[in-house]
């Protein structure tokens, strides 16, 4: 019984260890080239936490006031609560993103052997470029509330969830790229060359950055011709169901089968 007991209590203390990295501690496992030690620094709104060094100050704003623009958007759109800051890192550079090793490990996987994206900090590089840089700072922001949705906010629901559910990249990428970018004359392009050319496969049969398009042109049908609402009553069923296809023929009270055709004939 004491060496249980013994045992549990060395659990528990790993467990909560890993679970209170500090900013420039090193993660065990895998690791980045360390060559320089980062300063960090705070800035703090409503709903975001972003850290930034020496240098970084100007993107650090620009990204606070951003996403607090841009935050109760987003939340329409999710129709979910959040009850945790999000916290984000700001590099000053590509390069010293690659130096540094917080949320190196910060990634789980699930019984598929998938991995899955946990990270307690968001990491983002500023490389120059305004523009780009907010591009990919809300697309990040937005991939990480849809996983919240997904995979509930504590670690219990998050160990439970990724071993039960696996969700294809067209479903989760596809509905974070539409939260971020909503319909766009790109995306509106790449699919119409697909459906005049009569190119359609499954959407599962899709990977990588074709999967991420269309999957964000299926969320866009879906808001356009079933109201937004029904983005947060999937995501939410898909949760609680664990299948991304019954979720939305559920929610807008069709077979998946026909939806699909709807979808491409759009």
């Amino acid at each position: 019984m004491f060496r249980i007991v013994i045992t549990l209590a060395l659990i528990a203390s790993a467990f909560f260890a890993s679970a209170q990295v500090q900013l420039t501690e090193e993660r065990f496992g895998k690791t980045r080239i360390q060559n320089k030690k980062f300063d960090w620094k705070l800035l703090a709104s409503d709903n975001f936490e972003i850290h930034y060094y020496e240098g970084g100050e100007k993107p650090a704003r620009l990204a606070i006031d951003y996403l607090e623009e841009e935050f109760p958007r987003i939340m329409e759109v999710l129709g979910y609560p959040l009850y945790s800051k999000t916290r984000i890192l700001i590099y000053n550079s590509v390069n010293d993103l690659q130096q540094s090793n917080v949320g190196i490990n910060s990634e789980e996987m699930n019984h598929m052997g998938e991995l899955v994206n946990r990270q307690s900090y968001l990491e983002v590089a500023f490389t120059g470029q305004f523009q780009s840089f907010k591009e990919e700072l809300i697309l990040q922001v937005a991939r990480n509330f849809v996983f919240e949705i997904l995979f509930a906010g504590n670690s219990t629901d998050f160990f439970e969830s990724a071993y039960e559910l696996s969700l294809p990249e067209w479903f989760q990428e596809g509905i974070a790229r539409y939260v971020a970018r909503g319909w766009d004359a790109y995306m509106d392009d790449y699919v119409r060359q697909i459906a005049l050319k009569n190119d359609f496969r499954k959407l599962n049969r899709y990977s990588g950055d074709e999967a991420a398009i269309l999957g964000q042109s299926v969320w866009n049908y879906i808001a356009v011709r079933y109201g937004t609402r029904n983005i947060s009553n999937i995501l939410n069923l898909t949760r609680i169901i664990r299948n991304e296809e019954n979720s939305i023929g559920n929610s807008i009270g069709i077979r998946f089968s026909q939806f699909s055709r709807e979808w491409f004939n759009f």
